[in-house]
């Protein structure tokens, strides 16, 4: 891994690990108000299903922390980690657009939608980019 982009993704996955598992427990332990600060008003009828999506969402930002808490090999787990929460994160994207555009969840939803396609997008790049040296792979 290039020693020049560890240190900034790094800081990357502190930084998105700790809004996820913060927006996870506040969607755990008070989802309509979390739902409320997201600008969601169409809340579900069963407050269940967003504690379960929070625990989703919370487990997604733990698992970012994963190469700060186990030593040996963090650097490859540092890109393993980026790999992985890309994929959820574009899953995520993509089912929010077709729900969006189905009309079975309301346009509030897009503001998640493009979080996660911008932030899995970027990992993405962070890993093509890490995978090469960090020589720009265009």
């Amino acid at each position: 891994m290039p020693t020049g982009l560890t240190r900034p993704i790094r800081v990357y996955c502190l930084l998105a690990g700790a809004c996820d598992a913060a927006t996870g427990a506040l969607l755990v332990s008070a989802p309509i108000w979390t739902l409320n600060l997201m600008r969601i008003a169409q809340v579900p009828a069963e407050p269940i299903y967003m504690r379960f999506i929070g625990t989703f969402v919370g487990g997604v930002g733990l698992a970012y922390l994963v190469p700060f808490v186990i030593r040996g090999g963090s650097q490859a787990r540092l890109a393993a980690v980026l790999e992985v929460t890309a994929l959820i994160r574009l899953c995520v994207a993509l089912f929010l657009g077709v729900s969006i555009a189905g009309g079975a969840l309301p346009a509030a939803w897009s503001t998640v939608l493009l979080t996660d396609l911008a932030l899995g997008s970027a990992q993405i790049w962070m890993v093509t980019t890490l995978h090469s040296g960090g020589r720009d792979t265009r």
